[in-house]
């Protein structure tokens, strides 16, 4: 076995370099909690930089019907990233499918024959329109389970290293938290809302008794009611 040279020890380098100056950007980003929409749109885009890849897309679980569906894109053309978008994943089904199921990273180095999964009519169409040989899908770690699917798609085969899955892992492991982030923010939402409702109905309960309290007559008591 041959050591690297400095040409791709420099190259090597330079990649590290850019990659933790990306993940440091992202993780300021999730430490304001202001827009989790923004960073996981943030992560899509720098999974197809710092893979060099035809695209990348960000799924959320749907559980009610144990289906994934496409909520970020980046990298892709506008026809390939619609018909990926309308293209729902059901759990335990083709890569993605296959990952969210295992809770693990997996990664094909030609998706066309690969027959470690099982794959999917509407998957293999759009993987015969868009050219893409090379893919990889983590899960988005979460307390009760996977909250989704981060996946970068490639027009080479064997196009992911074991530097690449690091990278990958970490960006996916990211993304769960910006994810988390919005869930707690739009729960905390309704949570403001209902209280705003509950205080609402008891001022008015409130005043229809002083209002019942007050009146002499039966029909006026019925018609506060």
């Amino acid at each position: 076995m041959t050591a690297p040279d400095i040409d791709t020890l420099q190259a090597a380098l330079q990649h590290a370099i850019r990659t933790q100056a990306a993940l440091a950007e992202i993780t300021a980003g999730l430490t304001s909690l202001r827009d989790p929409d923004a960073v996981l749109q943030r992560t899509v885009e720098e999974a197809v930089r710092l893979l060099d890849a035809f695209g990348a897309a960000l799924g959320i679980i749907d559980g009610d019907a144990g289906l994934i569906r496409w909520a970020y894109q980046a990298g892709m053309d506008p026809e390939s990233a619609e018909a990926l978008v309308r293209l729902d994943i059901p759990v335990g089904r083709g890569i993605v499918g296959r990952a969210f199921e295992q809770r693990r990273t997996v990664f094909t180095d030609d998706y066309p024959t690969d027959p470690q999964f099982q794959h999917l009519a509407g998957a293999d169409t759009w993987i015969d329109r868009t050219g893409v040989r090379s893919m990889v899908a983590a899960p988005l770690p979460g307390e009760a389970g996977p909250l989704g699917i981060l996946a970068v798609f490639s027009r080479r085969g064997s196009a992911f290293s074991d530097r690449d899955r690091s990278t990958f892992e970490t960006l996916a492991d990211q993304a769960a938290i910006a994810l988390e982030n919005a869930r707690l923010i739009d729960h905390l939402a309704r949570s403001r809302e209902e209280l705003r409702r509950r205080a609402e109905t008891e001022r008015s309960l409130a005043e229809i008794a002083a209002r019942i309290a007050g009146a002499r007559e039966p029909e006026q008591v019925l018609q506060a009611v």
